[in-house]
């Protein structure tokens, strides 16, 4: 009577029990699954996750780019601020400092 094979027997449990040729001892293992290409890695397989991603993607993007804008016109303004009150200074002072002139001649 022969005995039906037992998957779970590793080959030299396989071949005490008289189920292993000596053959299949000598065998090497069967390779690894090779791991995915890294391109590949990170962009999901599932088109509602390909979807969710490159909606995230373009936010992030829109984002960044309107708070650069923002910073780069917020500076201008503030720049063109910073001059005129300088210049609103200096009009002031050169008036003032005229006046003082004017009025200390004999």
């Amino acid at each position: 009577m022969a005995s039906l094979p037992r998957p779970w027997l590793n080959s030299v449990q396989a071949a005490e029990a008289g189920e292993a040729s000596p053959s299949q001892l000598n065998e090497p293992p069967p390779p690894a699954p090779a791991p995915p290409p890294p391109q590949r890695r990170w962009f999901p397989s599932r088109l509602h996750h390909q979807l969710a991603l490159m909606v995230s993607v373009a936010l992030v993007s829109a984002l960044g780019l309107l708070g650069g804008y923002t910073a780069l016109e917020q500076t201008q303004i503030a720049l063109k601020t910073y001059e005129e009150q300088a210049l609103a200074l200096a009009r002031h002072m050169g008036a003032a400092s005229h006046q003082a002139m004017v009025g200390a001649q004999p």
